[in-house]
């Protein structure tokens, strides 16, 4: 794992479409007994390329996703029903912790990732360090952005939006559930008394 190149993980859906562009088999898949594939931006920048060559409408979001519970699910299935494959960049726990404070995040940026990779809406997850340059590199048509972006951040995201012409939809999870509300439940119950 090298910080500056990112990790990447897909869903064997995915995968299947990103071997038949590149015409690998199946089969030839199987051999290679692959489950989440690790590459890097560059390895990134091509399979969303050809899927937009093959007619996909990309979609892109991110966030921490810390203490993943439903209405990050929810998010993201609202998110993924917006276009044929989701891209999530997750949140580096630098980029976290500058957001959201030092003490946060409480799960770190690996398993942060790899809890969001499992969702059956995710088709590509990535550790995220720079919005700007993730948003660039997959080039969506649809950026979904939380109601709950502050409003500088929603400026200057949308910024990076127009200038590389997707559009930004903002969706709600359908959910009561916010990660600062199970920490002060998991502090009223386990904290010191």
């Amino acid at each position: 794992y090298k910080r500056q190149s990112g990790r990447f993980w897909f869903s064997l859906t995915t995968l299947n479409l990103i071997f038949k562009m590149i015409g690998e088999s199946e089969a030839d898949m199987d051999r290679k007994q692959i489950d989440n594939v690790v590459c890097d931006w560059e390895c990134l920048a091509i399979i969303a390329h050809r899927a937009r060559a093959a007619g996909q409408r990309l979609v892109a979001t991110s966030g921490a996703f810390d203490l993943f519970h439903d209405a990050h699910a929810l998010y993201l299935e609202e998110a993924a029903r917006c276009g044929d494959m989701l891209f999530v960049g997750v949140d580096s726990d630098d980029l976290v912790a500058r957001y959201k404070g030092a003490r946060l995040p409480i799960c770190g940026q690996d398993v942060r990732l790899k809890v969001v990779a499992a969702q059956s809406s995710v088709d590509c997850a990535v550790i995220m360090h720079e919005w700007p340059a993730f948003i660039r590199l997959v080039s969506p048509q649809v950026v979904v952005v939380s109601p709950t972006t502050k409003v500088k951040d929603a400026f200057d995201r949308r910024l990076t939006i127009e200038s590389a012409g997707a559009e930004m939809v903002s969706v709600s999870s359908r959910s009561v559930t916010h990660t600062s509300g199970l920490i002060k439940v998991i502090l009223e119950r386990y904290g010191p008394k």
